[in-house]
């Protein structure tokens, strides 16, 4: 603009959109665009670059995997096994019912989206509770489930939009390599096992206390699948169930060998189920989430503009002053990085947590000679085992029908989010190599 440096007016941008972000006055999706574009006109970056997401490798690969999620739902598949569970002899046991469930809804949220999961999982469990004579609660496993499916969501690129968006913003910084599609599940596969240790161990009994309030008679289910009520149903196979499913085995197959570019393998995928009419191309459109997908498009945008314009490396300098040394530990660097992110999880959306720290976090790296990767996975990590209030993540809002109130989140939240936390900065380190120079 003249009379303001480009990475001071970048770094001006960033705030007020870190503002928006929090505030949600306007959708989260809608303040990337306007970031972008803020950045693009006023000479931030150039013009191209505003929209230079919605042609990337990642954008087309969660294209193509939001489609297939979509297909394997609407075929019944997940349906079926919902109704496998339900007549099993689980339903005499509450707590080993609950950690079935977690673990269903942890892997199923590592492949699917844990939203589209978590939208299945409650009226699977409201129609457990109410077929169940009293032996199952509701309250007592949809808090479980909703911590389950935040967390399995962390454990790929594909179950959650928080790693998306540090993927998208290492695909467009020069000088580091993208996540792996399975990477973050060294971190995140002990993590579950320490959420499900908990429940065993502590978690269920003291949510019983601190849960007094009684179940509602008619649950509310407005905006979600139709319930699963007819438990003695038999499960069939269908031939669009066998296409979606082998289309799912398909991907994961060409994600973890290489096949094609992982944006192909899904566009292949996804054509392929709606080819097969797994699911109406009309009705599919209709029924994506396009917010996501123009958030991450978005967010690339004003990724770049940080990157360009030297405003990443003003706010990493930045950051290393407030720590008071000209060569701060790592470890202490990685351990603030999750810490913040794990606290501004549980006040504002993971994904815009991850698009502000994730390009800090890089020129922080960078300005102190490591690869900027070990921090950009502990982030992203943080950023999606924060399980403490409603706010936290999509699952843990959407099972707020359970009836639950802002301190019940945090009574029997608190204690794992710390838990997970601390391993996170310990573990981060372990599994990924330590903190390596460039």
């Amino acid at each position: 603009m003249g009379f303001i440096e480009n990475d001071l007016l970048s770094v001006l941008i960033i705030l007020a959109a870190m503002v928006l972000f929090a505030l949600e006055k306007i959708p989260i999706a809608l303040t990337a665009i306007i970031t972008s574009l803020a950045m693009g006109v006023l000479g931030v970056m150039p013009l191209t670059s505003v929209y230079v997401g919605f042609s990337s490798t990642l954008f087309v690969m969660v294209f193509g995997m939001l489609i297939i999620g979509d297909c394997l739902f609407a075929t019944g598949l997940v349906k079926g096994i919902g109704q496998w569970l339900s007549r099993s002899r689980l339903m005499q046991n509450e707590l080993l019912l609950l950690l079935v469930l977690m673990c269903f809804a942890g892997v199923t949220s590592a492949f699917l989206s844990n939203t589209a999961v978590m939208a299945t999982m409650i009226p699977l469990v409201t129609a457990l509770a109410l077929t169940s004579g009293g032996r199952i609660k509701r309250r007592y496993l949809l808090m479980g489930l909703g911590m389950a499916t935040s967390i399995g969501g962390t454990a790929t690129l594909v179950g959650s939009t928080a790693q998306l968006m540090s993927q998208s913003i290492l695909q467009s910084t020069d000088g580091v390599r993208e996540m792996t599609f399975f990477e973050l599940g060294y971190v995140v596969v002990p993590l579950f096992v320490l959420l499900l240790l908990y429940f065993v161990v502590f978690g269920y009994r003291w949510q019983k206390k601190v849960f007094t309030f009684p179940e509602e008679a008619e649950p509310v289910l407005d905006g979600l699948p139709e319930p699963i009520l007819d438990a003695d149903e038999g499960f069939k196979w269908t031939p669009k169930m066998m296409v979606a499913a082998g289309v799912m085995v398909f991907c994961i197959v060409g994600f973890v060998t290489g096949l094609w570019n992982i944006a192909i393998v899904a566009l292949v995928g996804a054509s392929v189920c709606l080819v097969a009419g797994c699911k109406p191309f009309k009705k599919t459109m209709a029924d994506l989430d396009w917010n996501t997908l123009i958030l991450l498009a978005a967010a690339q945008g004003f990724a770049v503009g940080l990157d360009v314009s030297g405003g990443g490396k003003l706010l990493a300098s930045w950051a290393l002053m407030l720590g008071g040394a000209e060569a701060p530990s790592p470890l202490l660097l990685l351990a603030l990085g999750t810490f913040i992110a794990v606290f501004l999880t549980n006040i504002m959306s993971n994904t815009a947590v991850a698009a502000m720290l994730v390009p800090i976090y890089i020129n922080i790296a960078f300005q102190l000679g490591y690869d900027p990767l070990i921090f950009v996975l502990a982030i992203t990590i943080g950023a999606s085992a924060s399980i403490a209030t409603p706010i936290a993540s999509s699952p843990m809002s959407m099972i707020l029908v359970g009836g639950y109130r802002f301190n019940d989140y945090l009574k029997v939240g608190l204690p794992i989010t710390i838990i997970l936390m601390l391993a996170t900065i310990f573990l981060s380190p372990l599994m990924y190599g330590g903190f390596k120079l460039l």
